[in-house]
């Protein structure tokens, strides 16, 4: 599994007050680069979304190159940090596999809701080169994570059928996922579980239910 890496910071905060500032700057970054492009975002536009000064900001960030870069950092360990709890032969076992999906599309459903401004941008597809390194790199974390849970849980499968099989769950889950997050409310709620019993019914044709695991 890939290291934590901390986020780049000039000055690390030990007050927990600090600590809110830079959530508080980086939640303003990631609107402002959703919203204008990060080309045409400033470090003053930035400060301004954050309701703080340009100073506070550079106390923290030498640019807006930093800022970028922490912000993707904190989205792609928020992530992995799910991933941990979800994507891991432990939590799988203890698990049928209904509850296991549901756990796994709350969870991530919640993660892009906290994001909903960045998200976009993550995967957009004229993304910046330290966004699309960050894209890529997780992309290649989660093949390898579901490609370990197939190979645990369905041992018949040859390597080449479980490569099929997690690049098909991948793909379908990054799309539907991404559809469910454009709607809102009950559509929104219709659409995740619509989507757990696709991936339910796929699942049970390779696993067993009971135990079970992805």
């Amino acid at each position: 599994m890939t290291e934590t890496r901390e986020i780049p910071l000039r000055r690390m905060p030990q007050q927990v007050r600090g600590q809110q500032r830079i959530h508080k700057l980086l939640n303003a970054a990631e609107q402002v680069f959703a919203e204008v492009g990060y080309d045409n975002a400033t470090t003053n536009a930035i400060a301004v979304r954050a309701h703080t000064s340009i100073g506070s900001l550079y106390q923290f960030f030498p640019n807006k190159e930093a800022i970028l870069k922490a912000v993707v950092l904190r989205y792609v360990e928020e992530m992995r940090a799910l991933f941990d709890q979800t994507l891991t032969r432990e939590a799988v076992e203890a698990l049928s596999l209904n509850e296991f999906l549901e756990r796994l599309i709350h969870g991530l459903a919640h993660l892009h809701e906290s994001h909903a401004s960045f998200r976009p941008l993550f995967f957009c597809s004229q993304a910046s080169p330290e966004i699309a390194e960050a894209t890529t790199e997780l992309h290649s974390e989660i093949m390898d994570r579901v490609d370990a849970l197939f190979a645990t849980r369905a041992p018949a499968l040859s390597q080449q059928q479980r490569r099929i099989c997690t690049r098909t769950s991948v793909a379908i889950f990054q799309s539907l996922m991404s559809l469910a997050m454009d709607l809102q409310g009950e559509e929104r709620t219709l659409q995740l579980h619509e989507m757990r019993t696709l991936f339910l019914t796929y699942l049970q044709s390779y696993m067993p239910e009971s135990p079970a695991a992805l």
